[in-house]
């Protein structure tokens, strides 16, 4: 389900609240039937984001909570960033040490396939 079913509520409120007054300008049968049928809409759509976000992944957690979590991760994050930091300073640091570096002799007929 998409943000798009919240967005929908408040100019749903606002059609319910149009048929309202229209209904209390002119009682028709149809002005009636117009707010039943606009206010399940909005009843309908009011259940289904109730649903929707009580089943949300950590709804349950208060706010508090939620930022404890958040601060958390965002603490975790950071410590892997300066650890990738770290090891790509001590991978360039190895790659230009001089006592890194080794001497590769290859053996030209030892990588030569014999016929």
């Amino acid at each position: 389900m998409s943000t798009s079913l919240f967005e929908k509520i408040l100019p749903e409120v606002t059609s319910v609240l149009e048929v309202i007054h229209e209904t209390e300008v002119a009682a028709t049968p149809q002005a009636k039937r117009k707010l039943v049928q606009v206010s399940n809409g909005l009843r309908d759509d009011l259940n289904r984001a109730k649903e929707y976000a009580t089943h949300l992944e950590g709804g349950d957690l208060s706010l508090a909570e939620q930022e404890e979590i958040t601060t958390m991760l965002t603490k975790l994050i950071s410590r892997k960033k300066d650890i990738l930091r770290r090891f790509a300073a001590d991978i360039n640091t190895r790659q230009t040490s001089p006592e890194v570096q080794m001497e590769v002799d290859v053996d030209s007929t030892a990588s030569t396939p014999a016929y």
